[in-house]
């Protein structure tokens, strides 16, 4: 049995984009993690299909589990010899509890280590343009928690001397405490027009930014149904601040849902953001790798085959781990050509200081197909290492033309769950692979009304349409670029 361990670890406001890569690694090799509510469960598609996953969110009158029970979870599960993750929505010493939860593992005896994350009472108030503190308006900030486990707010706070500092008050928490907080301060001497923000869902899709004063603070959060917990006050001059860009490109007022793995989310998010877009990721399809027997043998048999050719990042790094774990030397390839489907793919190639010598046209199956017939005859192997369900176009057509095509499944795609599958209302719905069609809409996934979905090819469209009937759109090339030229177009005709 492996030795316990337990990982507390923070992850930010919210959005996968603020994890630290340090947190995302322990996500990619836990065994087991427990994860607030304060988080999009998007992050969990970092994790390994195998983990487990265990939720254990709290949130003002509704606690999936109480601090005793994850203290007890995260002590037990360690024991069972796993390694274990508390993953929770900010920094786990900034109001997070976890100091609680290190007290439990001390007592226990188990070892353990904690990850800071990116608090929300900065980084929120920074995505909405507020500074926390700024020369010549504020010098200082004092982060509050508007929930106490005993007592009042007045029993517990110093009001005047909140007052009398003259810093910017960040109440994280502070909602359900709003009329209190204001009345409180207002008594102590605070300025009825002092300005205050209320911030919701912060660094997510959906965040909110309400600006007020102090006196209108209570009637505003009643009366505006977008304000919803939790969420942040911040009382102060600088909250009257918007250092926000002002940047409005050509999608600022676009919403694009994207269906894929995880990395490709990533990549098509950021190039979406650039434009200005608002983005949901649900990177939904993960990876489970096979049995290595196979491709083991055929690289024994290497130098017996002309090309060797990747369709995807995926196969590549799959097929190289395999290769350098048996001891072989990359100048063993040096015989055959190697073909890349796509800019993407030879890109990635360049990791393993390797170039592709043929790059289709067009970065499809029949382009990467009619690259290869022109670089080889009748008779020639080509080695394709791919996932299990691949199209048949490739073989089928080495088959036909007389050459040997040999294909080496090295995964299968399997759902990752990370969260709802509901993809909002957005105006694009953007997939990636037929794969991600079909697993997406087989767990109950839906192409909303009013949505447009945008493939990244034929094959991927053809997916689609056997369950949609309304219009599909196709990138003209089959890239993150591709599709983002697409929905540019469609926007911008």
């Amino acid at each position: 049995m492996r030795n316990p361990f337990v990982t507390i670890a923070g992850a930010g406001p919210g959005s996968p984009d603020h994890l630290t890569q340090i947190v995302r690694d322990r996500l990619e090799h836990c065994d087991v993690v427990l994860y607030d509510s304060l988080l999009d469960p998007t992050v969990l598609a970092y994790c390994r299909p195998t983990c487990e996953m265990v939720y254990v969110g709290k949130r003002a009158g509704q606690h999936a589990r109480n601090q005793e029970e994850i203290n007890e979870l995260l002590v037990g599960k360690a024991r069972e010899g796993k390694h274990v993750l508390r993953l929770k929505g900010g920094d786990p010493f900034v109001f997070g509890r976890g100091g609680e939860e290190c007290l439990a593992l001390q007592a226990a005896g188990i070892p353990f280590e904690v990850l800071p994350g990116v608090t929300s009472a900065f980084s929120v108030p920074l995505l909405s343009g507020i500074p926390v503190t700024h020369r010549g308006v504020s010098c200082g900030v004092t982060v509050l928690t508007g929930h106490m486990a005993e007592g009042t707010l007045a029993e517990q706070l110093d009001f005047p001397a909140l007052v009398a500092s003259n810093m910017t008050l960040v109440f994280l928490m502070g909602l359900h405490a709003a009329s209190e907080i204001a009345r409180n301060l207002l008594d102590a001497g605070m300025a009825p027009e002092t300005p205050v923000s209320v911030l919701c869902n912060g660094s997510l899709p959906g965040e909110v930014t309400v600006r007020t004063d102090l006196s209108r603070l209570p009637e505003t959060i009643q009366r505006d149904p977008r304000i919803q917990s939790p969420g942040i006050l911040v009382i102060g001059e600088t909250a009257a601040l918007d250092f926000r860009s002002g940047f409005s490109g050509p999608l600022s007022s676009v919403q694009t849902t994207v269906v894929g793995t995880r990395h490709f989310c990533a990549k098509m998010a950021g190039l979406l953001r650039e434009q200005g877009g608002t983005v949901t990721q649900l990177p939904l399809v993960g990876t489970e790798p096979l049995d290595r027997a196979p491709l083991q043998k055929s690289i024994e048999e290497i130098r017996s085959y002309s090309v060797l050719a990747f369709t995807g990042r995926t196969a590549m790094d799959l097929f190289f781990a395999c290769w350098f774990e048996t001891g072989r030397d990359l100048r063993e390839l040096s015989s055959l050509k190697i073909a890349a489907m796509g800019p993407a793919t030879a890109e990635h190639l360049h990791r393993y200081r390797l170039c592709a010598d043929l790059i289709p046209e067009t970065y499809t199956s029949d382009g990467l197909l009619e690259a290869i017939l022109s670089e080889t005859k009748p008779g020639d192997r080509i080695l394709l290492p791919r996932a299990e369900a691949g199209n048949r176009v490739l073989i089928d057509g080495l088959t036909a033309s007389g050459r040997e095509g040999e294909e080496i499944p090295l995964y299968k795609t399997v759902f990752a769950p990370c969260g709802t599958m509901e993809p909002g209302s957005p105006d694009f719905l953007v997939f990636a692979s037929a794969e991600g069609v079909r697993l997406y809409l087989e767990h109950g996934g839906t192409v909303p009304e009013g949505t447009t979905p945008v493939c990244i090819g034929p094959y991927t469209r053809a997916a689609l349409q056997h369950a949609f009937s309304g219009t599909v759109l196709t990138a003209a090339e089959s890239t993150a670029d591709g599709l983002l030229n697409t929905i540019l177009s469609e926007v911008s005709p």
